[in-house]
């Protein structure tokens, strides 16, 4: 199921990320959640590896830039 805020995530999954890797890996669930008809495995690799780049860039997240350039490589 979706997730509606960072208070929501079970703390077994996102235990050790900081708050912006927390921010990313419910932004990445939610939307691999419904782009994957509702599988909760997928979804989950999905946020986690979110998580992992955001650790690894956080002054990219921080700036929004992971969003935009997400953006930009939707298909319209």
């Amino acid at each position: 199921m979706p997730y509606q805020s960072i208070a929501d995530l079970p703390e077994a999954l996102v235990q050790g990320y900081d708050e912006m890797q927390r921010r990313a890996f419910l932004d990445a669930y939610n939307r691999a959640y419904e782009k994957y008809s509702h599988d909760e495995a997928t979804a989950l690799a999905s946020a986690h590896q979110a998580a992992q780049k955001a650790r690894k860039k956080p002054e990219e997240y921080r700036k929004g830039t992971m969003a935009k350039n997400r953006a930009m490589h939707q298909p319209h």
